[in-house]
């Protein structure tokens, strides 16, 4: 336990270069290095999460317990990846997960090992009606209630205009896709999210529902980041 700002050791204990006075600098220098790690961690720990979690939120893979009641989980990109990671934490936990991919095949390959728990669905996340039709159907077979959503899905860079000196006398249309599937599809997702819980009863723990967005480096970071702020 720290000790209060008003019980660290006075310079006036002991002469400067007698060891009593060295003994009493050193526990003043670790009580001050300990009340600064003490409130750095603090700092961090409520910009990186915003609020305390739950004991057993899905992020927190240290976490052995169990959900008192089966929970549901929405994940797009869940067919590889951070996806496929977070659907694998989610099916151990004994969380029901849809599944939403582009790679139809590859998430129907990671809910067959699981069929309990895991069903696949078919997403092209740059597209909203192709978004609007897969989370519809993901409510009605979790009767209603999907408890969290996970927009991963995303793509790596593309070229944005075609390196080519030569075309000095027509345009070529920009290739807009990794914002149409990291910018425009991670709002698609996330603003489904917020519509649909919005509209549920709160949990046992007060809550209507949570969304974590989470991302990599080659995922546009940057760019969702600017978009959520």
């Amino acid at each position: 336990m720290c000790r209060g700002l008003g019980s660290f050791p006075s310079r006036g204990v002991a002469r400067y270069g007698s060891s009593n006075a060295r003994a009493a600098r050193r526990e003043q220098t670790h009580t001050y290095s300990s009340v600064l790690t003490h409130y750095q961690g603090l700092l961090v720990g409520f910009f990186l999460l915003g609020t305390r979690p739950a004991p057993c939120s899905p992020p927190r893979l240290h976490c052995d317990k169990k959900m008192p009641t089966q929970k549901t989980a929405y994940v797009t990109g869940g067919a590889s990846g951070i996806g496929l990671a977070v659907t694998t934490m989610l099916v151990a936990r004994g969380i029901r997960v849809a599944i939403a991919d582009v790679n139809f095949s590859g998430a129907q390959a990671v809910a067959s090992k699981h069929p309990k728990l895991a069903t696949a669905y078919e997403l092209n996340a740059a597209d909203w009606d192709s978004q609007l039709s897969v989370f519809e159907s993901v409510v009605k077979a979790f009767d209603g209630r999907v408890d969290y959503v996970y927009p991963i899905a995303g793509i790596g860079e593309k070229m944005f205009l075609p390196n080519d000196s030569g075309m000095k006398t027509c345009f070529v249309k920009p290739n807009l896709e990794v914002l149409d599937v990291d910018l425009n599809g991670f709002l698609y997702t996330a603003s489904l999210a917020i519509q649909q819980m919005r509209r549920q009863d709160k949990d046992g723990d007060g809550n209507r529902g949570k969304s974590m967005f989470t991302q990599s480096l080659i995922d546009a970071y940057v760019v969702r980041r600017l978009a959520v702020k």
